[in-house]
């Protein structure tokens, strides 16, 4: 039989030994070192029904309701009747037939919503109530006179008479020309202004009372 040789069986069994050792300490190493896997708990919601569904609007009471829409009932019923009322007005006013005829319409309407001045006293005579109110007359029509525009570009100057006729009433019923300035227009003009005053409330004489007015036209005084 061969000689088996002792220290090799020893130098082997020492390496295998080691491989073990080593093999053991490096799975102990790794155990201890590896990182540790946690696992969440899982969390428990709690919801309640009542939570999830929302609340009902709040509606507003049946009866403020049906107020406010019997207030507006009655708001607009009232104004319906004030609509009427003023259509009614309307309708009452008299038409003119003509396009001439509505100075005439306005001119009554006018006079009845403006406040009539109470008449004056008549003057006991003609010639006391000429010296008394010839400037107020005068004054009046000369308020309403118009230069005309012609005569201004032409240079016409006159002076247009007219005579005035006054009722004891204070009422103006007539005006007529007695003598002319030259030219037409300036008559036009004068006789324009003195039937103007027809609508004022003229001092009353105690009869009817003629009054006459010369009426001046100066380009001097337009300057």
């Amino acid at each position: 039989m061969p000689k088996i040789n002792s220290s090799n069986w020893e130098i082997n069994g020492l390496a295998i030994s080691f491989a073990l050792h080593v093999v053991i300490i490096g799975f102990l190493l790794y155990e201890f070192t590896k990182p540790e896997v946690i696992i969440p708990k899982p969390k428990i919601i709690t919801m309640q029904i009542a939570d999830a569904i929302p609340e009902p609007a709040q509606s507003k009471p049946i009866e403020s309701v049906k107020e406010k829409a019997l207030e507006q009932k009655s708001e607009a019923v009232k104004m319906i009747k004030e609509v009427t009322k003023i259509i009614e007005k309307v309708q009452k006013v008299e038409k003119p037939k003509t396009i001439s005829e509505i100075p005439n319409v306005v001119q009554k309407e006018v006079q009845k919503i403006e406040p009539k001045a109470e008449p004056k006293e008549p003057v006991a005579n003609k010639s006391e109530y000429k010296k008394t109110n010839f400037g107020i007359i005068r004054d009046n029509v000369l308020s309403h006179l118009r230069y005309p525009s012609i005569a201004k570009k032409m240079g016409w100057t006159g002076v247009a008479k007219v005579k005035l006729t006054i009722d004891k009433n204070g009422n103006l019923v007539d005006v007529v020309l007695i003598e002319s300035s030259g030219k037409s227009q300036l008559d036009n003009a004068a006789l324009s202004a003195a039937r103007a005053i027809g609508g004022s409330n003229l001092p009353r004489p105690s009869e009817t009372t003629d009054i006459i007015l010369p009426i001046s036209f100066d380009l001097k005084d337009e300057d």
